[in-house]
């Protein structure tokens, strides 16, 4: 129908959340500036995706942008497929996502 959701090909490194909310809001990538961190329902989206793991996704947690408390916020397992909430000041894998 026209709109849907992309993802970079490769993370952005493994950074705390704050750090990784900016890398992704300031990524400029094949053309786009467009990209942000995804949501916690972005991120249930991704990993419903099959081939998500040809795409050298890390087995371990991913940021998200959604924000659990003031300290913490929402990161995804790819490996376990759950969420859980990480301090901010812990550093997780990071991918943009950018969605048209």
């Amino acid at each position: 129908d026209g709109h849907g959701m992309v993802m970079s090909i490769r993370d952005i490194g493994k950074l705390k959340w704050n750090d990784a909310k900016a890398a992704c809001d300031e990524l400029i990538l094949n053309g786009y500036n467009d990209w942000h961190l995804p949501s916690k329902e972005e991120c249930v989206l991704i990993v419903k995706n099959p081939s998500i793991f040809k795409l050298g996704i890390q087995r371990d947690y991913y940021w998200s942008s959604t924000v659990s408390y003031n300290y913490d916020a929402w990161a995804f397992s790819l490996e376990r497929y759950d969420l859980e909430r990480k301090q901010k000041d812990y550093s997780q894998f990071v991918r943009a996502v950018r969605t048209y």
